[in-house]
């Protein structure tokens, strides 16, 4: 038996993140702002949300698009599922002032509850350790939590980084096994 979506007419990103779940939603026109090897964020101007598709979105930042998908969550925050983008042009896209995480700002963000965490752009500094699939930092100061890149691309984060101390800039999406701040990563840098 097949499920019926809710289908709700065009959003912005703020009206499709208070969508019913499993809602099929259109995100009117709205600008690329982080890519992932596996998913995007996407703004309007006032919030954020993240559509994960998996594999390479094949957009960038600065796209403007339209997107179909079905509203989900992940650890309680929104997201679009299964997006299908449609890239209606391309701005230049201006990330705002970055927000430097610290230690102590890793381990108040871990401790969050899932559904009361948020999007913002930061810094975090830390020794990138790889682990298969997985990208952490060990930040100075932190006693519990640490931070997490969600899905670089192996162009944005080679290989050749673990075990060097890197910054990294992008968008807090989530904290997962209450220890790791998952940031869409904008740029690594590594440092010294």
């Amino acid at each position: 038996m097949s499920k019926i979506l809710a289908k709700v007419g065009e959003l912005t990103v703020t009206e499709a993140i208070s969508a019913a779940k499993d809602s099929a939603v259109k995100v009117k026109e709205s600008t690329v702002v982080a890519v992932s090897a596996k998913s995007y964020l996407l703004t309007d101007g006032t919030s954020y949300i993240l559509a994960y598709k998996g594999d390479d979105p094949g957009l960038a930042v600065g796209d403007k698009v339209t997107v179909e998908g079905t509203i989900g969550a992940y650890r309680s925050v929104p997201q679009i599922a299964n997006p299908v983008a449609t890239k209606t042009g391309h701005v230049e896209y201006t990330h705002p002032t970055a927000t430097v995480m610290t230690g102590a700002d890793i381990d108040a963000y871990a401790a969050t509850a899932a559904g009361e965490t948020y999007i913002k752009y930061v810094k975090v500094e830390g020794e990138l350790v790889k682990s298969g699939t997985y990208y952490n930092l060990t930040v100075e100061g932190a006693s519990k939590g640490q931070g997490s890149i969600s899905y670089p691309t192996a162009e944005m984060c080679p290989d050749s980084y673990n075990g060097k101390k890197v910054a990294v800039y992008g968008y807090t999406l989530y904290q997962t096994r209450d220890t790791d701040v998952n940031v869409i990563a904008t740029s690594i840098e590594v440092l010294g």
